[in-house]
């Protein structure tokens, strides 16, 4: 199933994802799919208004709204996947098993999170990263040159 990319404006916010869902009617069965850096900033946006993480499978009514783990939705984009029945919708527990002392690794250039060897993470273990740097108070990070940003000096 490939997804229909759309424009909604420079910079994608919670509210922007809401007003498409409702001017375009998608149903509980449809997802939308944003680039890592637009999913990241959903995040943040969400946990500075809410004061928490957010917690995935992220919906926005009923609509699923989901990493594009694929790297195929370009930056400020979204993709559209319609009667989407591959996504699981229903929250789980995550066991995050964090201890202090851990190491998180970040693109030095971007910011995302990345594994030792500058991979980009994704899934479970990206929230994983995510929650150590939320909660531990002193979080230990290392700066590297992540896969994400090819040729930096081009």
């Amino acid at each position: 199933m490939e997804p229909t990319f759309k424009y909604i404006g420079k910079q994608i916010t919670i509210k922007k994802l809401r007003d498409f869902i409702i001017d375009n009617k998608l149903t509980e069965n449809d997802s939308i799919l944003l680039h890592t850096l637009d999913f990241d900033n959903i995040v943040l946006e969400y946990k500075e208004f809410y004061k928490e993480s957010l917690i995935e499978p992220f919906l926005i009514l009923n609509v699923l709204i989901k990493e594009d783990a694929r790297r195929e939705i370009p930056f400020n984009r979204i993709g559209i996947l319609k009667n989407d029945f591959r996504s699981v919708r229903t929250k789980t527990e995550i066991n995050y098993d964090l201890y202090e002392g851990e190491v998180a690794y970040r693109c030095g250039l971007c910011g995302n999170i990345i594994d030792d060897q500058g991979n980009d993470l994704i899934g479970p273990e990206r929230e994983r990263i995510i929650n150590y740097l939320e909660k531990f108070p002193n979080p230990t990070v290392k700066h590297k040159l992540g896969k994400c940003c090819p040729n930096p000096y081009e």
